[in-house]
């Protein structure tokens, strides 16, 4: 089986790993509000938390920069609230693939 638009280098029986993780899970926030202009630090607690790669969305926005994620535990970490399009209720996300998923 040939792969279109890989070089002939990368066809040569070399192998790549996929790596299959359990989700991150967001079980509860703190504080549950914030200000539309953002920048509330928010506590969030869950499962499947790593210090690698987090990301946190709000309403499917992530926060301004990778390091407004601080990293507490598998169970626990704080992030930084990106600005608001409106006032409402923002779903929260947790990513542990840099937001691939």
């Amino acid at each position: 089986v040939a792969m279109a638009g890989l070089s002939a280098e990368m066809q040569g029986g070399a192998a790549a790993e996929y790596l299959y993780e359990t989700s991150a899970q967001v079980l509860s926030l703190h504080p549950s509000s914030g200000s539309v202009g953002g920048g509330s630090r928010v506590t969030i607690l869950g499962r499947f938390f790593r210090d690698e790669g987090m990301q946190c969305r709000f309403s499917g926005v992530a926060s301004a920069a990778q390091d407004v994620v601080t990293y507490l535990s598998e169970g626990a970490v704080i992030c930084v609230a990106p600005e608001a399009a409106s006032v409402g209720a923002a779903t929260v996300e947790v990513s542990i693939n840099e937001g691939a998923d």
